[in-house]
């Protein structure tokens, strides 16, 4: 997914002066705040801050895609037929899997299931697996792309991480006591 965003990302950044605060580091602050201020919320804390992220990175790669990016999946993008297999091994799969990974979350929030829970949770985990072949066919082929595959790949595997280990989820989807139990503060997010 990051090989047609990472110039418009890598743009964007280059463009901003240094001794004016960034728009997403802003934008960070901003969630981070109202994260923290509903850590007491069923979903609040990182909770929330998941589904943001979910959500605002499928319309993200959905804006950079339709107005930027989709030439980058066209085989006349590329020399060689092997290089565009490569690539579309490499970029396509976790392209898509955005989305779905949107629409089992929103489906998630809406339902709050343990069910949905076990859906998302496998989705995150192909996410995880198509990162992780990205960032090989990309240190052999398109280096170039390999710094955000890295960050792409550690974000979800963190997120797949936290939700299997988190006490919060676990209570909210499978037990659905989260106001009747105390959270523990975490960062300031719990």
């Amino acid at each position: 997914m990051w090989h047609s965003l990472s110039l418009a990302v890598l743009a964007l950044a280059s463009s901003e002066a240094p001794s004016t605060p960034s728009f997403p580091a802003c934008g960070g602050i901003i969630w981070w705040i109202i994260c923290a201020r509903r850590k007491h919320h069923a979903i609040g804390g990182w909770l929330l801050f998941y589904f943001w992220q979910i959500f605002s990175g499928a319309v993200l790669a959905a804006i950079l895609l339709l107005t930027i990016g989709y030439r980058s999946y066209l085989p006349e993008a590329f020399e060689k037929r092997f290089d565009y297999w490569l690539f579309f091994l490499s970029a396509v799969p976790n392209l898509l899997l955005v989305f779905i990974h949107a629409g089992a979350a929103l489906v998630l929030l809406t339902v709050r299931t343990w069910d949905v829970l076990q859906l998302v949770r496998k989705i995150a985990l192909a996410e995880v697996a198509f990162s992780l072949l990205g960032v090989v066919i990309d240190a052999f082929k398109f280096q170039s792309d390999l710094p955000l595959d890295v960050m792409g790949a550690i974000q979800i595997t963190a997120w797949l991480i936290y939700l299997f280990r988190s006490h919060r989820v676990e209570r909210v989807f499978k037990y659905h006591n989260w106001e009747q139990v105390a959270p523990t503060p975490t960062l300031g997010l719990a």
